[in-house]
């Protein structure tokens, strides 16, 4: 892993652990669900 990538999975976690101390929890089950969607349609993409 390059140092520029682990550096961006660091901001990205700090990012997460924000959201997940500041936001409802109702509105974090809508971001999951969205990812979620979002991959899987990535995923019918591929295949």
């Amino acid at each position: 892993m390059s140092p520029t990538l682990g550096e961006t999975a660091a901001k990205l976690l700090d990012v997460f652990e924000v959201l997940i101390t500041s936001c409802p929890e109702a509105e974090l089950n809508d971001v999951v669900q969205t990812f979620e969607a979002e991959l899987l349609e990535e995923d019918e993409d591929i295949y």
